[in-house]
């Protein structure tokens, strides 16, 4: 087996077959998908034809490891892909979304540049802010948060040594918030800062949409877990109370178009996702701050003045 690989693509997945196959369709035919790339796809058990879709491109292309779990382990099959991954450095992506081929390349370049030092790196897709600047560097965890907020809930964005993973102790503390690269990235960036590479690296299958995801509660996950993962931080001393209060505030900012959906609209009408007790959930979080209560009252007409369809199917 080829334990020089550059630079590791690891993919967990379950039931999701044909978007599967389209992801890994595009990978593969990529000039910059060369020797120094492995494919790494672990397949939490699933009950369509994913195991036939790997096996055809794990028996084509050397580089393409496919692994299936005996049964479902849930969020844990993040650590299981991550373990399998023998490259320099590991990159977590879904199974809907793909690296473009300069996606890939420009990863290959970054982590040569850096393979020395092992400077901890996070390649944002363009989400981090300011999103005019491709690269920002982070000396603390303040830092970061400023930079990234939520937008390191999504697990495209985590990435990670080989090295600094294989050290990382009790990663499934938080598999059952469905929020372990938060926990990881928080701790890895913890140590001593980071490099954000902000370009738009990655795209999303729009046929994610057509995915049914009833059982996710959106707003448990992204207000609850999220928060409550960074408040133990916070307790360490790791992040300010400052930092969690900016951001807060900037978290109904970026999901001003989700919240209409949820609060305003009903979300079954846009997505398939779970959001009961919305509203309870605002109320816990943000019930001290009055521009809370003008955001609620601002709401309502997203529809007039702010949002668009194309807002409520992101």
């Amino acid at each position: 087996m080829n334990t020089t690989y550059l630079l590791s693509i690891c993919i967990p997945t379950y039931n999701r077959a044909d978007i599967l196959k389209d992801t890994l369709s595009r990978i593969v035919s990529y000039k910059s998908f060369v020797d120094d790339v492995e494919l790494v796809i672990s397949d939490n058990c699933s009950t369509d034809h994913t195991q036939e879709v790997c096996e055809a491109f794990a028996s084509q292309y050397k580089n393409v490891r496919y692994y299936r779990n005996e049964v479902n382990i849930h969020d844990r099959n993040f650590i299981s892909v991550l373990d399998k991954a023998n490259g320099l450095y590991l990159k977590l992506i879904n199974d809907s979304c793909y690296p473009t081929e300069e996606g890939i390349a420009f990863m290959k370049t970054v982590i040569r540049e850096h393979k020395s030092s092992q400077t901890p790196l996070f390649f944002t897709n363009g989400w981090a802010r300011p999103k005019e600047e491709e690269l920002i560097k982070c000396s603390h965890l303040d830092d970061y948060i400023h930079h990234v907020s939520v937008m390191v809930t999504f697990n495209n964005l985590f990435g990670v040594w080989k090295q600094t993973w294989d050290a990382i102790e009790h990663k499934e503390r938080f598999a059952s918030l469905k929020l372990q690269q938060v926990d990881w990235t928080f701790g890895i960036v913890s140590k001593g800062g980071a490099l954000i590479y902000n370009r738009h690296i990655f795209e999303i299958t729009p046929v994610l949409r057509k995915v049914n995801r009833q059982g996710y509660n959106y707003f448990e996950v992204l207000l609850d877990n999220y928060y409550g993962i960074m408040q133990g931080y916070a307790d360490q001393d790791l992040i300010s109370q400052e930092t969690i209060d900016n951001d807060k505030r900037h978290f109904l900012k970026h999901f001003r178009p989700e919240l209409f959906q949820a609060l305003v609209c009903h979300t079954a009408r846009y997505w398939n996702y779970e959001t009961s007790g919305t509203l309870s959930r605002l109320f816990r979080h943000y019930k001290y701050k009055p521009y809370f209560y003008l955001f609620l009252v601002i709401l309502p007409f997203q529809w007039l003045f702010h949002a668009s369809v194309r807002d409520f199917e992101r």
